[in-house]
């Protein structure tokens, strides 16, 4: 794991595991609860197999833009251990 490039954390939460698995994969769940208020996640694209995409645009309050590309690094599957997703670089624009 690469301190400059990978997130990781754990969370114990009681719900089934079928329902974390939506939150992460389902772009439209994850616009909803991704980034903390009073920000907004306005777009995520994400693609599960090796390599594929996990990229968000995040939004400030004053509307700057955050667009983040990531990828997920493991193949991933319903009730597995999904493996992380890499982030390569945000990038910022006003709109």
């Amino acid at each position: 794991m690469n301190p400059e490039l990978d997130l990781s954390f754990d969370r114990v939460v009681d719900v089934k595991p079928e329902l974390v698995w939506k939150a992460w994969t389902t772009p439209e769940y994850v616009v909803k609860w991704f980034t903390p208020a009073p920000w907004k996640t306005v777009h995520c694209e994400i693609d599960l197999k090796p390599g594929g995409k996990f990229h968000t645009v995040m939004e400030s309050p004053e509307g700057q833009q955050f667009r983040t590309p990531g990828a997920t690094s493991n193949s991933c599957r319903t009730g597995s251990s999904c493996g992380p997703v890499r982030s390569s670089r945000a990038t910022a624009r006003r709109t």
